[in-house]
């Protein structure tokens, strides 16, 4: 019985050493796979930590009778580049559970292209199943190019599909270009032929694809969409065996006779797709590889190079042999195939020039076909009579560029009463800017859901609506009707904006916004006359707070009167009662309200006080275009405010040398006030500790609408005694909210300080938005840190911008940190991809993670008592005050860290004069001299008994690991 059970172990033994000590050959760092074994060998180099390995197939690859393991997992996701190099894996069958495929799971890099998975693949599982990847989960970009799957997927569970069983929500943007489908899918529910979810934080392209496979059972669309979640795809050239997800269908005889191939080509005889007709070779599909011949279209062809003239047919082939008509051009279509003309705008500065409505409906098409980031300038009022609307910005086209309408009307534009976001735009995605642009009384704006004058729909951070108007009536059949934005899923910043339309919907309207999407949408100096069905009046979300607002008789904002409106006291008022720096105007007696462009400017007439609004006792106040107010001067009281308005001095500080000193309270509570007034990317640096004792209501630095983008170094310093509580505000920190170019280095807010917002709440740094990189370095946090709602954490309570990096480098918490939901050590959320360098967290972590929570967080020499993660193993509560985590910290970065003169102290970033006499003494130094060895507390101990921890010898501190 031993002897058998020797032998069995000794098989075993063999067997798994065999394909551990696989030798996998490689050529300049790509290894080379050219059988099935070399495939299993492959694997698991990228299951056992090499999941960015690149490799190519140089061989078709025979699975059979072979057991699979897929290609990276949750612990390893594999982003490296697998180049088939058109060869095909076939007879691989696999059973699993979820997320599996040929590849398990993968991440933000990976690139797999010109693989077929063949015929005889049968790949079975739970939940996200798919024949080439079972789950795309991370950031940056995934992309499959020439990628074919024939094989067969099952599973029992959700998301099941030939190409992605799920991309996670808040995974990589996807791009699918030239790849098809043939096999058949069958699943328990929310399937699909590409993927049950394109849930990718970015943006999805699919390109180039067609199908003929089947969803045999839990699918959505009648069993047969090509993928679910319409939300922010590109798409061009798909085609399926019916219209699902806007397809063309493909009909008899497509696949055999070329047509496909000439149509996913585009029209045209060059491209991806190939496909040999004539000889012995011939292929029954179009094929992606190069060794095969081009498609052309044969015979009397009109402009479209594919339609064949009236009395004639065309045919495809191999060889080059038609006549194609050429484009006849009419307002920048061709009137037979309505084909764009190339450059019927002039380009200016990177702008399209817009001078009349066939130029305007010419860079709609160009944008709705993917060109989202153009630019568009108005030259004139554009008259839209008799002529078609398509919104600028579509489904997975949205527009993200700069329009500039430079104060000119859009008249008599009509859009489409059936469709929701019907607007002048009708979709926009972080980035886009619409500004000086007047939607005319004479447009008919009418829609379904999210019809409004200007915008109908954002779909992606920081959209920017500014200086806009509408004077039209919006009609819309169902929710978010308004005069300038319809509904912004995420963050909007709308500034200087007015409507003076009635706002008809079915329910959820208002005059400027019917809804705001985050909280950390602004909206502010706007206004509105327009009678408001079913809303509150002027925008919806209770979390965004208005500034500057106004409606006529206003349920919300500042109630204004008809006369008000018409004598200029509106105008003057919406500019911050001053008429020095304006945005609106109004020409008194000709304008019957305030514009948000103009010459005339409107000025407070009569003695007034510093406010630039309130007549002094005894005087009146009036209105007109010309100068005659006496304003009186600020009383500034020495700390940077005036005595009367509390309006901030901007001469207080001085900078000095391109940086603003500040060296005690005063300063620090003035530069935050000048940073939202003035100058949001200014530098500035503490020269002192700072204590902020005798500080009432800190407002933070930055603001959503003024983000702090400058440099500020601590230069070692600390804040004490300073207490923000905003428990009903969202973004709530030293600095509120920060963009890219941030550079936040060099101090530490000690214990003595609290930090409480609702949302977004961070001792440092609220909220972090925009689109770039942000330094924090050398930032040392020991406050309690709350939030009573989500995301709260030492560094900043959340990168809500899936486009800044973070860059975290020798900072620390020790206070303690609790959050509704959401919270992190360092932070409630990193964002993606945040580089987090020679750090810890010790402090409780209340509902949330303890180090920190992010996605595909890149870490080097951190530390945390509770979290265990692959690059973050747990580490002993007491190695945080014994010295160990201090010494691996100062090991990697002399001079920074220093010890806490507390006893049991923590690492900290102040100098307290405790670093470089820490030394690890070897115990023969220890047993050769015999000077005393004492602990913190001076107390004398024997080297006999020693444990891990700081001791004394010599007068110098040392380290016992």
């Amino acid at each position: 019985m031993n002897r058998i059970t020797t032998s069995l172990l000794f098989t075993m033994l063999f067997c798994l050493t065999s394909i551990s000590a696989f030798a996998l050959g490689s050529v300049d760092g790509v290894y080379q796979i050219g059988n099935a074994d070399e495939l299993l060998a492959f694997a698991q180099i990228v299951n056992t930590g090499g999941n960015d390995a690149k490799a190519v197939l140089t061989a078709d690859i025979d699975m059979s009778g072979k057991t699979w393991t897929p290609i990276g997992d949750d612990d390893h996701r594999f982003v490296g580049t697998f180049d088939g190099q058109y060869h095909m894996i076939d007879h691989l069958v696999f059973e699993g559970t979820d997320k599996v495929g040929i590849f398990g799971v993968v991440s933000g890099g990976c690139v797999i292209k010109n693989l077929t998975a063949g015929p005889n693949n049968v790949i079975k599982g739970n939940s996200m199943v798919g024949g080439i990847v079972g789950c795309s989960a991370g950031s940056e970009w995934v992309t499959l190019e020439n990628v074919g799957h024939e094989g067969y997927v099952e599973g029992t569970g959700n998301n099941c599909c030939a190409f992605f069983g799920v991309v996670m929500n808040g995974g990589p943007a996807t791009r699918i270009i030239n790849c098809y489908n043939t096999g058949n899918i069958k699943a328990g529910g929310e399937s699909a032929i590409i993927t049950g979810w394109f849930g990718g934080h970015g943006s999805v392209e699919v390109k180039g694809f067609w199908n003929t496979g089947e969803i045999l059972a839990g699918g959505d669309n009648d069993n047969k969409a090509l993928w679910r979640n319409n939300s922010g795809i590109t798409k061009e050239r798909i085609f399926n065996i019916n219209n699902d997800n806007g397809a063309t269908v493909i009909a008899d005889g497509d696949l055999a006779s070329g047509k496909l191939a000439f149509q996913l080509n585009g029209n045209a005889d060059a491209g991806a797709w190939r496909q040999n007709l004539e000889g012995s070779n011939k292929d029954g599909q179009p094929t992606f590889n190069p060794a095969h011949a081009l498609v052309y279209a044969n015979g009397a062809l009109l402009c479209d190079a594919i339609t064949p003239k009236e009395g004639t047919e065309v045919t495809f082939s191999n060889h080059e042999g038609s006549t194609i008509d050429d484009h006849n051009y009419v307002g920048g279509f061709c009137s037979v195939c309505r084909k764009m003309q190339d450059n019927f705008c002039e380009v200016v500065d990177g702008f399209y020039i817009i001078n009349d409505g066939d130029q305007l409906n010419w860079f709609a098409y160009k944008v709705n076909q993917g060109e989202g980031e153009a630019n568009g300038k108005l030259t004139a009022d554009i008259d839209m009579t008799d002529k078609a609307w398509t919104p600028i910005g579509q489904d997975g086209k949205d527009f993200k560029g700069h329009f500039d309408g430079q104060g000119h009307r859009i008249m008599n534009l009509v859009t489409n009463g059936d469709k929701n976001n019907q607007a002048l735009f009708g979709q926009a995605v972080g980035g886009a800017i619409i500004e000086n642009v007047i939607i005319d009384q004479s447009c008919i704006i009418q829609g379904n859901a999210f019809t409004a004058g200007i915008l109908g729909h954002v779909w992606g951070d920081g959209v920017i609506i500014r200086n806009c108007g509408n004077e039209a009536e919006i009609n819309g059949t169902a929710q978010n009707a308004a005069g300038i934005l319809g509904c912004s899923e995420k963050i909007v910043h709308i500034s200087n904006c007015y409507n003076t339309g009635n706002i008809n919907g079915l329910r959820e309207n208002a005059g400027i916004c019917a809804w705001m999407g985050s909280n950390n949408s602004t909206i502010k100096n706007c206004y509105s006359t327009g009678i408001i069905a079913d809303g509150p009046g002027l925008w919806r979300n209770d979390g965004v707070k208005g500034e500057n607002m106004y409606q006529m008789d206003g349920d919300q904002g500042t109630a204004f009167s008809s006369e008000q409106m018409q004598n200029g006291e509106l105008a003057y008022l919406l500019n911050g009662k001053q008429s020095a720096e304006v945005t609106w105007y109004q020409a008194i007696g000709t304008d019957d309200h305030p514009l948000p462009f103009g010459t005339a400017v409107v000025y407070a007439n009569g003695d007034l006080k510093c406010d630039g609004i309130t007549p002094v006792a005894g005087s009146s106040l009036t209105y007109s275009n010309a100068e005659g107010g006496n304003v009186a001067a600020h009383s500034w009281n020495g700390k940077g405010f005036c005595l009367e308005c509390h309006t901030v001095q901007p001469d207080y500080l001085s900078p000095v040398d391109g940086w603003y000193e500040l060296g005690h309270a005063d300063h620090l509570n003035w530069f935050a006030y000048y940073v939202t007034k003035y100058d949001q990317h200014v530098d500035a640096c503490l020269t002192a500790d700072i204590d902020m004792n005798l500080i009432e209501d800190f407002p933070g630095i930055g603001d959503a609408t003024h983000p702090y983008g400058g440099t500020f170094d601590g230069q070692g310093h600390v804040v004490k005694n300073l207490i923000i509580d905003m428990p009903d505000e969202a973004s709530v920190g030293f600095f509120r909210v920060i963009t890219a170019g941030a550079d936040i280095a060099n101090f530490t807010i000690d214990n003595s300080c609290s930090i409480r917002g609702k949302n977004f709440v961070g001792a440092f740094v609220g909220q972090c938005v925009g689109n770039g990189g942000v330094i924090l370095e050398q930032l040392g946090n020991e406050a309690v840190v709350t939030s009573t709602a989500q995301n709260a954490g030492a560094l900043i309570g959340c990168n809500t911008s899936g486009d800044i990096l973070l860059n975290v480098v020798n900072c620390y918490n020790a206070g303690d940190i609790t959050s509704g939901w959401e919270a992190g050590g360092l932070s409630g959320w990193l964002g993606n991809d945040a580089v987090v360098t020679n750090c810890y967290n010790m402090g409780m972590v209340t509902n949330g993670e303890s180090f920190a929570r992010g996605n595909n967080i890149q870490i080097s020499n951190c530390f945390d008592p509770v979290t265990d993660w692959p690059a973050l193993p747990v580490s002993p509560i007491e190695d945080f005050t014994n010295g160990v985590i201090y010494q691996k910290l100062a090991d990697a970065a002399p001079g920074i860290w220093f010890l806490s003169a507390e006893t049991e102290g923590h690492p900290v970033l102040y100098n307290t004069g405790i670093s470089t006499g820490i030394e690890a003494i070897p115990t023969i130094d220890l047993l050769q001299n015999d000077a005393p060895i004492y602990d913190l507390q001076g107390h004398k101990v024997s080297s006999k008994t020693m444990r891990k921890g700081i001791y004394v010898k010599n007068g110098k501190k040392f380290v016992v690991k």
